[in-house]
Parts: C-alpha cells; sequence; structure tokens
C-alpha cells in the first residue's frame, strides 16, 4: 500500500522554522485506508469528495472519484513506522526514507529521540 500509493515529504517551515515531515497515502478504494489505519494505530484520514465541485471533472464531465487519505505529521510517529518499513520498501523510497531519518535526527532534542 505505502509503496505504491504513498509519498514522503520533509520540509522546514519558513514562518515558524518548525522542521515538519508527512507521509500520505490515497486511494479511491476506502477499504484500502481502513486496512492501512487497522495495520498501523497511528496516524489521521481523511476525504476529498469532488461529486459537488464542478473544477473537478473528467473529460466526461463526471466528478472525480471520492478520494481517501491517510497521514502521519509527527516526527516521532513517522520515525516509529518508517524504521519498521524501510528495509521493505524499494531502495528509491528506502533511500528517500533514510534521509528524513536523518533530517529528523538532526533537529531533535536527545530526549525526544528516547521517548
Amino acid at each position: 500500500m505505502i509503496e505504491g500509493e504513498g509519498c514522503f515529504t520533509d520540509y522546514t517551515n519558513p514562518k515558524t522554522g518548525h522542521y515538519c515531515v508527512q507521509m500520505l497515502v490515497a486511494s479511491t478504494d476506502k477499504d484500502v485506508i481502513d486496512r492501512l489505519v487497522s495495520l498501523v494505530n497511528m496516524g489521521r484520514v481523511g476525504v476529498k469528495d469532488y461529486t459537488n465541485n464542478e473544477k473537478f471533472r473528467n473529460v466526461n464531465g463526471d466528478p472525480y472519484k471520492t478520494q481517501w487519505w491517510w497521514t502521519i505529521s509527527d516526527r516521532s510517529d513517522f520515525r516509529s513506522l518508517c524504521t519498521k518499513i524501510v528495509d521493505k520498501m524499494s531502495e528509491r523510497r528506502a533511500a528517500r526514507i533514510r534521509s528524513i531519518l536523518y533530517n529528523i535526527s538532526k533537529y531533535e532534542e536527545p530526549n525526544e529521540i528516547t521517548r
């Protein structure tokens, strides 16, 4: 699920200087997101419903499918899950995860790492 439908992002908020991370998985199949939530037991779920939005239509004029998403933005949750899955990911995704985990370690206080 995460390999095919997920993305990993990190950035420094320009207003606050706070280092932010995010793992996001999106799918038009709600059962995929429900399964992910049941497996990882963390993060939050949301939905984008395009039914009544005229701006989001396909070439036939039909509304886009409803999109379900799951995300983690807490650094400790991100680190906890990513350290468990990094070795199961493709080389490219694993490199991205390791890069973000390294960056997290630069921004955290020593006692925050051992929580």
